[in-house]
């Protein structure tokens, strides 16, 4: 995106053909990089959430993360973040408290 090239179908991956590529090929190219890297191993998969995730965690709204996501309704969006929801109420818990505690 960076150099201007926006992908006609929005896909994050094809292969050196320019087709689709497959959910094994594109696991079989992160397991290959990721090893080389040294770092954890990660799926495309886990790519999706973490990127939901990260979303969510830097306050854009549910309703837009389950559209992005393609999931079929916002209860499955809130059921699989629940995580990061739960600790976004604890970090906005600490605000409020903070904000109460400096009113007098």
């Amino acid at each position: 995106m960076k150099s201007g090239y926006r992908d006609p179908d929005n896909l994050v991956f094809r292969n050196n053909l320019g087709d689709w590529a497959s959910n094994h090929a594109i696991n079989d190219v992160l397991k290959r990089l990721t090893e080389a890297l040294g770092i954890p191993r990660i799926t495309s998969h886990g790519l999706r959430h973490t990127h939901g995730s990260v979303l969510i965690y830097q306050g854009v709204s549910l309703l837009s993360v389950s559209h992005r996501l393609g999931h079929g309704n916002l209860q499955t969006t809130m059921t699989t973040y629940l995580h990061i929801i739960d600790e976004m109420q604890a970090r906005d818990d600490t605000k409020i408290s903070n904000i109460l505690e400096n009113l007098g």
